[in-house]
């Protein structure tokens, strides 16, 4: 198209400057295409009948086939290899800018050297890419959000309710004591999740509580990652369960949008349940995006904390 607006623009520009004799230049110019359009021909000609490939129709060279396919053709004639030899030609497809989109070192990574497009399968050499994997030694990651907790509530900062376990890991690693709490449930998740001030997540209150304001749609914002995302794009398997409560509440139904569920913000899977609050004996469960029943009654001893831990375990 540019091509072709370019050459009118010079026509057009020398019909211009031509004003005063514009009948001499139209025939001239006139003839002078005639003659190109002829000279044109006459190669094309001179061409087609030197190389007798050229005879064929366009789809007997697109097919690359002696007997093109027609409507009238059987399985037989398909599956008959009637193709001309590709003479080792081989099909490069490359971007306009000529760069392509992958990085040079994903290109290496990916061990696909030897790989050809052929003409058919059968002078092609396939290769699969990599699939994406953590760097060898990644350590696994966990994380353990306890709603309405605070240093009292836990034995290693001091509190009179003894928690044993908790205590052992925090032994074993660091002690934080100046964690920026917005005394509220899901902001305070927004900031754990991404490492962001709430209110530049979208979260500035309760997704329960959510307005039409900025900072306050109660809906992760996409211009802000969550770890989950960011593990998941260098191979982590990620699996979220129990409380998520990130997501506006006007959004918690069986038709989605989904792009604010778990699912949708890094985690390969979850188990548990959407909003602020669920009956502990007869949850609204989610799995994934699917509404589900509980596998069992408060009478046979279900108990959602039991079913959280069981499915963390499988």
């Amino acid at each position: 198209m540019a091509f072709l607006v370019f050459l009118f623009a010079i026509v057009a520009s020398d019909c211009f400057a031509a004003d005063n004799d514009s009948a001499g230049v139209s025939d001239a110019l006139a003839t002078s295409d005639s003659q190109s359009v002829s000279q044109t021909l006459a190669a094309d000609a001179r061409s087609s009948s030197s190389t007798g490939s050229l005879e064929k129709s366009g789809l007997e060279m697109l097919t690359n086939r002696r007997k093109v396919l027609t409507e009238s053709s059987t399985l037989a004639d398909i599956a008959n290899e009637d193709v001309v030899s590709p003479q080792e030609t081989v099909l490069v497809i490359q971007a306009a800018n000529s760069k392509s989109s992958v990085s040079d070192s994903q290109q290496n990574d990916s061990n696909c050297d030897k790989q050809k497009i052929g003409l058919t399968y059968k002078d092609s050499i396939e290769c699969w890419p990599e699939k994406i994997q953590p760097p060898k030694g990644a350590p696994n990651v966990v994380y353990i959000v306890l709603d309405d907790v605070g240093f009292a509530h836990l034995g290693c900062f001091g509190g009179p309710i003894e928690t044993p376990n908790i205590d052992r890991l925090a032994e074993g690693g660091l002690r934080y004591s100046n964690f920026h709490t917005t005394a509220l449930c899901s902001p305070s998740r927004a900031c754990f999740m991404t490492g962001r001030n709430h209110h530049s997540t979208g979260i500035g209150a309760l997704t329960d509580m959510a307005v039409g304001y900025p900072g306050y749609n109660g809906n992760l914002s996409k211009n802000t990652a969550t770890l989950a995302e960011m593990l998941q794009g260098v191979g982590y398997n990620t699996f979220a369960l129990g409380k998520w409560h990130l997501v506006s509440f006007k959004d918690i139904n069986s038709e989605g949008p989904f792009d604010n569920w778990p699912t949708g913000r890094g985690f390969d899977h979850f188990y548990g349940f959407l909003p602020a609050q669920t009956n502990q004996w007869t949850p609204d469960l989610v799995q994934d995006t699917k509404h589900i029943d509980p596998p069992a009654t408060p009478e046979e001893g279900y108990h959602l904390s039991n079913d959280l831990v069981d499915q963390a375990i499988r």
